[in-house]
């Protein structure tokens, strides 16, 4: 979008005073269905000389300049209120959900849903290979440490709809599970459900289920009959050099150094 800022070369200018008057009509109304004909009136000027100043002086149309600060301000509330796509588009102007998310594409280059996921969070299918483990997670002194426990007292300190979420994982956690299954059995959007979950667990989706298959992992790591292949498929794994690398991360020994070192006690 472009800045209003040229305006105050033209600080006399009767033109100039026009266009700030229709910026500021337009932040204050983006809500509304905002009609060419309303604003131009209330800068008392005609429709075809007002539509000519916003070519002159922003170098685009009324309408796109108008769904410009529409998509603004949807971004905001696409990452932080919760709301679904449709309550979105709404509280931002739109008339229909379809032409917000058409507008939004042209504008963005991608969907309204993936921004959710692209600007803040990762998609777990898609990102996981990607994460720096080491990062990613604190290391402690022990492996108890490492590892965030789920008990009841844990669960009675969160949102309802997070301790769904962690039994639901907790049930499931040996499958393939994605952050739109989660998100979706608890009925919330993704973008609202990685906040709320983030605060009421102090772990990312990711990070949690990561840490809870580790977790899980160690009883049967403890019994010799086990491969260490089979361990990492029992517990969601894929791939066994894939939770050879979580497992690490986490705990700051491979899984067969674990099961070495708990044969020695």
């Amino acid at each position: 979008m472009k800045s209003a800022s040229k305006c105050n070369i033209y600080k006399k200018d009767e033109d100039c005073y026009a266009i700030k008057k229709a910026l500021e009509f337009i932040e204050k109304n983006y809500m509304k269905q905002l009609l060419l004909e309303e604003a131009a009136s209330y800068c008392l000027l005609n429709q075809t000389y007002f539509c000519s100043l916003f070519k002159r002086y922003l170098n685009c149309s009324f309408v796109t300049y108008l769904n410009r600060v529409r998509i603004e301000k949807s971004k905001k509330l696409l990452n932080d209120s919760g709301l679904s796509l449709y309550e979105v588009s709404k509280q931002c102007g739109f008339k229909t959900q379809s032409y917000f998310t058409k507008v939004f594409k042209q504008e963005t280059g991608i969907s309204p849903g993936k921004f959710c996921i692209n600007d803040q969070y990762l998609e777990y299918e898609n990102h996981i290979d990607k994460i720096e483990y080491n990062s990613l997670f604190a290391m402690g002194k022990g492996l108890e440490n490492n590892i965030k426990k789920i008990d009841s007292k844990t669960l009675t300190k969160v949102p309802t709809s997070v301790r769904r979420a962690i039994v639901f994982i907790d049930k499931n956690y040996m499958k393939k599970i994605s952050l739109k299954t989660v998100a979706d059995h608890v009925s919330l959007s993704r973008s609202y459900f990685c906040r709320v979950f983030k605060e009421g667990t102090g772990l990312s989706f990711i990070e949690f289920i990561l840490r809870l298959r580790v977790e899980k992992s160690f009883e049967l790591l403890d019994d010799p009959r086990i491969n260490i292949t089979d361990v990492s498929g029992m517990v969601g794994f894929e791939e066994q050099s894939y939770f050879s690398k979580v497992f690490k991360s986490i705990t700051g020994q491979s899984p067969s150094n674990y099961r070495t070192s708990k044969k020695a006690v």
